[in-house]
């Protein structure tokens, strides 16, 4: 985890503030949860998603 930590820090811009840390934190977590979602089988397709928000396949 420091490993990744100090990657994150050492790719983010010198100007960058706590809320480019967290969108990064946050993105990266969301992209780990999807991965695992999709290798245990539990995925949807992209009409399934649009009708369960009621919207035109």
């Amino acid at each position: 985890m420091k490993q990744e930590v100090r990657r994150l820090a050492e790719d983010l811009p010198e100007d960058a503030t706590w809320d480019d840390v967290m969108e990064e934190v946050f993105l990266k977590q969301a992209i780990e949860a999807g991965l695992k979602a999709g290798s245990e089988g539990r995925k949807r397709t992209v009409g399934e998603v649009r009708k369960s928000y009621g919207l035109p396949e």
